[in-house]
């Protein structure tokens, strides 16, 4: 079988949850005998325009995959004919946006549609606050409409669809994410001992849906009845340079100096450098009001972190609560803090 997964930002480019899940179910594939290629939109930006000086997209081996990389709209024909030259059964589509790309593919070609939904935007939009009919929404209703499979990463993701649309259910399947276990990942798991300060991690994305307005009044509680915590926070606003720089404005007017003296502020990090932050973390916290799936607290469970989280979508069916891992209601910064302070006063022996 020949499958072309259709994404954004396959790693080493990689901003955020869909980068890696993509690549752990490629590199997966590959090893399991199917022939994968890759199209990723790399930064995409559908409204932008083509310069006249821009080259089209070429493809290339990366780690013994063909990978073909479109950063600009004048890339577009040249990647379709990548697709083309492929000829594969499935086209597997990681983003709505991209959906329109894949539907021009699939007219020349006979290849199936597969759709995972990784973010649910009608949720996204609604926690936003926002009314209006996003380009996002709208690529994410037609994939729905159109896909032949479509895959939801958790329960709660299947049922939301579901509920929005029960004419879905004959083409919907439920399928969990996984997560790659690197060679840099098992050496920070066999060193587990030599984890000591009190340190507390963020990874992920800069946004309210993600949590991360709630990190401040967190850390800070901790700080307070943790005096010698430390915080790293791992992530940022991709490709938006604006609402990044407003992000750490808010941290330097809002944080107390002690709490921002205990922070390290790492940005995006390499695969690398985010198995190393979790090795040296005793508590990830995972703040987010809303998860499709949860799989950075997968991460941290597979690297030894004790997890707090909030109980919101898959995150709930990963923890069991007091289990392996604490929960709290989304939104309930106390709540969150104070399992934190629990975890670290726990006695390691």
């Amino acid at each position: 079988m020949k499958v072309v997964h259709i994404t954004r930002d396959l790693p080493p480019r990689c901003k955020g949850g869909i980068s890696t899940a993509v690549a752990g179910l490629v590199a997966a594939s590959a090893r399991a005998g199917v022939e994968v290629s890759v199209v990723s939109f790399d930064g995409w930006r559908p409204r932008a325009r083509a310069s006249s000086g821009e080259a089209p997209a070429g493809s290339r081996l990366e780690d013994g995959l063909e990978v073909l990389r479109v950063d600009s709209p004048a890339g577009l024909d040249s990647a379709a004919r990548f697709v083309r030259r492929l000829d594969p059964d499935v086209l597997h589509v990681h983003h709505g946006m991209l959906w329109s790309f894949a539907r021009r593919c699939q007219q020349e070609s006979r290849a199936a549609t597969v759709l995972s939904v990784h973010v649910l935007q009608q949720e996204m939009n609604r926690l936003r606050g926002v009314s209006e009919r996003t380009m996002s929404l709208t690529g994410q209703l037609q994939a729905l409409s159109e896909a032949d499979r479509i895959i939801a990463p958790s329960q709660a993701v299947r049922r939301s669809l579901l509920d929005h649309d029960r004419g879905l259910e004959g083409r919907l399947r439920w399928l969990p994410l996984g997560i790659e276990n690197s060679a840099a990942s098992q050496t920070i798991t066999g060193a587990l001992a030599e984890r000591r300060q009190p340190t507390v991690c963020y990874v992920g994305r800069f946004d309210v849906i993600k949590g991360s307005d709630l990190l401040i009044p967190i850390f800070d509680r901790v700080l307070e009845r943790v005096p010698g915590s430390r915080f790293e926070i791992a992530g940022g606003v991709p490709d938006n340079g604006k609402a990044e720089r407003r992000w750490s404005r808010r941290w330097r007017e809002d944080a107390p100096m002690a709490l921002q003296q205990r922070t390290a502020l790492l940005g995006w990090q390499s695969a690398e450098e985010i198995a190393a932050l979790y090795g040296r973390a005793a508590v990830l916290v995972v703040p987010s009001r809303y998860e499709t799936f949860g799989q950075v607290v997968l991460e941290g469970m597979m690297h030894g972190c004790a997890v707090v989280a909030s109980r919101c979508g898959g995150v709930s069916e990963l923890i069991e609560h007091g289990q392996t891992g604490l929960l709290a209601e989304a939104g309930d910064a106390l709540t969150l803090a104070d399992h934190v302070v629990s975890l670290l006063q726990e006695p390691t022996s």
